[in-house]
């Protein structure tokens, strides 16, 4: 996988390079340069002229990928806007000719009145919505009235219950005791 890097950090390690450069041409400048030193320097050069190069290859494919990305970007943006306006325009020649047919087409034209479509079809929903909710509240109502009835009924059960074991605790008089 390769690694991506950003051209900030290669302006940043070439702008390093180049302070050591400095540093070391000072250094050497001041030292008494002896042969080996030179050729030393001259190997230092070629090695960083080709770490510079190898930079430069990497930060210009960087830049032609992200110069494609932006090409690309570019694209899907007109073509966006190109789609908003074509929209745009359906919008209006729908509007157009929904003023145009709305007084036409949108009426029921019965002997002595017109009425919209559409008021026609809000109030049928609104008389099934009123029909629904005077249906359920009736089944509310009964069911209210048959728990009362099955709570009436246990009450009365109980009551009978209880006075049937009062007669079984009761003993007739000429009973006897075993």
């Amino acid at each position: 996988m390769a690694q991506s890097v950003s051209n900030d950090a290669l302006w940043e390690k070439l702008s390093e390079m180049e302070k050591g450069l400095s540093e070391l041409a000072k250094t050497q400048k001041t030292s008494a340069q002896m042969p080996e030193q030179v050729g030393l320097k001259d190997e230092i050069i070629a090695k960083i002229k080709e770490e510079i190069r190898v930079l430069d290859l990497s930060n210009n494919s960087h830049f032609e990928e992200n110069k494609k990305n932006v090409v690309i970007v570019n694209k899907n943006i007109l073509l966006g806007l190109k789609q908003i306006t074509d929209i745009q325009e359906r919008i209006n020649t729908c509007i157009e000719q929904g003023l145009q047919g709305s007084n036409e087409e949108s009426y029921f034209d019965f002997y002595f009145f017109k009425i919209k479509k559409t008021s026609l079809v809000i109030t049928m929903l609104g008389i099934l919505i009123f029909t629904l909710t005077i249906f359920c509240m009736k089944q509310q109502d009964d069911y209210s009235l048959l728990t009362e009835v099955c709570y009436k009924q246990s009450l009365y059960i109980d009551q009978v219950k209880t006075e049937m074991d009062s007669l079984k605790t009761i003993k007739p008089k000429g009973a006897k005791k075993k």
